[in-house]
């Protein structure tokens, strides 16, 4: 392997990072997302490194988030997001629409995510020591 870096300083201003927590890659595109805690948004790049898009803010709106976490592209490509201090994950399409979300009960913090091959929604939660099976 040959590492190479991306982004590399931390700012606000699109392609830099404040705190990127997750880095996942689509299977349809290559494209790269990345979830910012800090800046509660996620970016999207070509592989190469290069700025696509980007979405969120901070916020409890639809495209608003309080403290991104994992970042996962779906079997059926969505983007889902643990939107931890939302308490939910959120949904969208590759190009940052949003589609719905899934609400952690009881106020939980959601962090890792996986999908079944079936489609089914698995959702690890940090505060409340469970994990979430959605189907």
């Amino acid at each position: 392997y040959q590492r190479r870096v991306h982004g590399g300083s931390q700012g606000t201003n699109d392609g830099q990072f404040n705190n990127p927590i997750s880095v996942t890659i689509s299977k349809f595109s290559d494209e790269v997302f990345v979830s910012e805690s800090s800046n509660h948004r996620i970016q999207v790049f070509q592989s190469n490194g290069t700025f696509i898009r980007k979405w969120g803010s901070n916020g409890n709106g639809q495209h608003q988030f309080n403290n991104p976490n994992y970042v996962l592209v779906s079997e059926c490509n969505e983007v889902m997001v643990s939107d931890y201090n939302n308490h939910c994950i959120k949904i969208f399409k590759t190009d940052g629409q949003y589609l719905r979300q899934l609400n952690l009960p009881n106020n939980g913090n959601p962090w890792n995510i996986t999908t079944s091959s079936n489609g089914d929604v698995y959702v690890s939660n940090y505060s409340k020591h469970c994990i979430h099976h959605f189907v």
